[in-house]
């Protein structure tokens, strides 16, 4: 029965209720709280805030392995596979992130040093930059710096055209910006370098092939040709270039 109000009769009906909010937020007109669970006495199990591992609603991996928890700071996620993430757990101080390359997963790493044995054909590792050719360049030539601030291939048959500073870590066309190796190991399969004692194993910029280098036997020896050491040999394929930027012109 509902009251028609002061000067009015009484009639039959239902209340109207009241507006429902969109969820049962804190201090939303239909809240459920402490207070109303208490009155009630049913005990409702509590809803985590997150979906976190232990929660009484966890979404774990056993539900879905796209679901990853993030419990200490640091922490990391990448993707393990095909619509799968994985969690690598905070290095220790001082660690750095190495990556796996394509199809590998990444690491912590105390290991700082180069790879002496570069496992891809045209490749290398060490101190590198990105800059600009000032021609076209392959991979495991030589470049000087030319006035315009461009890298162009070595010809030990004058000053002007040295000392060898950089690799060119692939093929990079002319004005084109590229990876070039400052110091390093570097692998070609076309190389057949022979493996001596001591400053057999030496290599110099070439004379006649501009971006070559020769080994100790070979090295220039006209007058003019300038002399340079840029390296020395590991394997038939690999080498290890450390330009000395000190030039000895044969007279």
């Amino acid at each position: 029965m509902l009251s028609g109000g002061a000067g009015a009769d009484v009639s039959w009906g239902a209340p109207a209720p009241a507006a429902h909010s969109a969820s049962h937020e804190p201090a939303g007109a239909d809240e459920v709280n402490d207070i109303d669970i208490a009155n009630t006495g049913v005990l409702l199990s509590a809803h985590e805030s997150r979906h976190v591992t232990g929660g009484a609603d966890d979404i774990d991996s056993a539900l879905d392995g796209r679901a990853i928890t993030l419990t200490t700071q640091g922490d990391i996620v990448y993707a393990s596979g095909a619509n799968a993430l994985a969690r690598l757990g905070a290095g220790t101080a001082g660690q750095t992130l190495q990556t796996g390359g394509a199809g590998a997963n990444p690491s912590w790493t105390w290991d700082k040093r180069l790879d002496a044995a570069p496992d891809a054909n045209i490749s290398g590792n060490g101190i590198t930059v990105m800059a600009v050719a000032g021609e076209e360049v392959d991979g495991g030539e030589l470049c000087y710096m030319k006035a315009d601030g461009k890298y162009w291939l070595t010809d030990a048959d004058a000053a002007a055209s040295m000392p060898a500073v950089v690799m060119a870590t692939t093929n990079i066309a002319a004005d084109a910006t590229g990876l070039f190796l400052h110091i390093g190991y570097y692998r070609h399969d076309t190389w057949d370098w022979t493996l001596g004692n001591g400053e057999a194993n030496l290599l110099f910029p070439d004379e006649t092939t501009p971006g070559g280098m020769v080994q100790l036997a070979g090295q220039p020896a006209g007058s003019g040709d300038q002399i340079q050491v840029v390296g020395y040999v590991v394997t038939a394929d690999i080498v290890f270039f450390n330009p000395s930027y000190e030039l000895v012109e044969i007279a």
